[in-house]
């Protein structure tokens, strides 16, 4: 009789493992080692779970260096340049992992004009809204590109135009961070 042995050294009893054979990761606290990564510790212990201590741009918020409202009006300023450029057909601002499963061929895949043209206007009015080409600039960087502010006088800029655009979108200057993170 011949007796097949597995090749390998012996694996311990009782440690769970992956099917890839490495032991089993245990998180007692998934949003707690979140709030430990080293972006979010910049950000005060009770805003460190919030989605917004992602992005620089959130995390001007979370520090008080922005109000909600101009941060809802960044997000909202964001979000309408990103469609603008999609419906012009320049690649995202930033760009993110490759969806293969989601690429398509030419049928079906072009917007209508008249879409194209509502999202322009839309875009250009928000554009125009804000008070000079420097606060343009600067909400295009920080908000748009989410860039981290490392130069003087930036922030005023920002706020500037982010101001602009809390008038232009009709948002509460008073609104305030409700997020329940339990």
């Amino acid at each position: 009789m011949i007796r097949i042995s597995k090749a390998g050294r012996k694996r311990k009893i009782g440690v769970s493992r992956e099917k890839n054979g490495r032991a089993q990761r245990v998180y007692v606290d998934p949003k707690q080692q979140v709030s430990e990564q080293p972006h979010r510790v910049v950000v005060p212990v009770e805003f460190r779970k919030f989605p917004e201590a992602e992005s620089e741009f959130g995390r001007l918020m979370l520090l008080k260096r922005i109000t909600p409202a101009q941060c809802e009006a960044g997000r909202a300023y964001a979000t309408l340049a990103s469609q603008y450029l999609a419906a012009k057909g320049y690649p995202p601002v930033t760009p993110q992992a490759m969806n293969l499963g989601g690429i398509r061929g030419g049928i079906g895949s072009e917007i209508p004009a008249h879409v194209v043209k509502a999202i322009s206007v839309r875009y250009n009015k928000a554009f125009e809204s804000i008070g000079g080409q420097r606060a343009q600039k600067a909400v295009a960087y920080y908000a748009v590109r989410d860039m981290k502010i490392e130069k003087d006088g930036e922030l005023e800029l920002l706020c500037c135009g982010l101001n602009d655009l809390v008038k232009h979108f009709g948002i509460d200057p008073k609104l305030q961070i409700t997020h329940s993170h339990q």
